[in-house]
């Protein structure tokens, strides 16, 4: 078999900063994912090494980390990120209330605290007391996080989020953890005739099949808070099980039973193993 050529680090980040510079008017779809954006491509410079050997200009990341702080938005639930200022009449717009179009996200707030740890922030300018309050805020009775404090999507991802932000401030007063957890654990491949299906992985939302990226947010957000030991062996032996079952020849892994093999579930489910096997988190991303 031929060896790979090596990537072109060079092509790839100068497409990333083209990314965070601006986009064309036909990305406008893109817009309510901006944050997000910025995170893949900062990510990306990171791991490339742009930012150490100061290939990309002192300049723009301090206009990138400008940018950032722009959409911290306070309002009567607290404090987060938002996607961008696209839905604001104007760029100073950092308040928000119950109809605003552009409230913070807890998505987009947990990848805008990794976009600044990226970029090398102090976070001197993070209102953490906001941020806890907007967790407790977006926290449902099932224990699951809304993606917004009116509402939104409520799943096993936002719930990593909010475990991914309490993380990074270490302080984990704005999550009710005992009732997060427990929603974790419903998660685990139920079925309403069986306590626990053959699966063992873990679903999006309960009674869900079980995936790749619900079953690596699961096992990330128990190990985070440090409740590695709620689990029981067999639930562990359970989980490694459909893990393993779902690399396929010639070595990639499928994110579902059944399904193709997904370049990304090489993440999803080998990281899902490594937070397993090694009982401590050493995937998350985490700074």
């Amino acid at each position: 078999m031929d060896s790979l050529p090596p990537l072109a680090t060079g092509a790839h980040a100068t497409h990333c900063e083209r990314c965070l510079l601006g986009l064309p008017s036909s990305q406008v779809d893109i817009d309510p994912s901006k944050m997000a954006l910025a995170f893949y491509c900062l990510g990306s410079l990171d791991l490339t090494s742009q930012f150490a050997n100061e290939s990309t200009k002192a300049q723009n990341k301090e206009g990138w980390r400008q940018w950032i702080w722009e959409q911290q938005i306070k309002g009567p639930c607290g404090t987060g990120f938002r996607p961008g200022n696209y839905m604001s009449t104007s760029g100073e717009d950092t308040n928000y209330s119950e109809s605003s179009e552009n409230s913070p996200h807890i998505i987009l707030t947990y990848t805008a605290l990794l976009s600044l740890a990226i970029l090398r922030d102090d976070f001197s300018q993070l209102d953490r007391p906001g941020i806890i309050k907007v967790l407790r805020a977006c926290q449902n009775e099932d224990g699951s996080f809304s993606s917004e404090p009116y509402g939104g999507d409520a799943d096993v991802r936002t719930t990593y989020c909010a475990f991914v932000i309490s993380s990074m401030l270490d302080d984990w007063s704005g999550i009710r953890l005992e009732s997060a957890l427990r929603f974790i654990a419903g998660l685990q491949s139920k079925c309403p005739l069986m306590s626990r299906s053959y699966e063992g992985g873990y679903g999006q939302v309960p009674f869900a099949e079980a995936a790749g990226g619900p079953t690596y947010c699961a096992l990330a957000s128990i190990y985070l808070a440090g409740k590695g030991s709620c689990l029981t062996d067999r639930e562990r032996k359970q989980t490694i099980r459909w893990l393993t079952q779902n690399q396929v020849s010639p070595g990639g892994y499928c994110g579902r039973t059944n399904k193709e093999a997904d370049a990304c579930y090489c993440f999803w489910c080998g990281a899902s193993l490594l937070v397993r096997l090694n009982e401590t988190l050493i995937a998350a991303f985490v700074p």
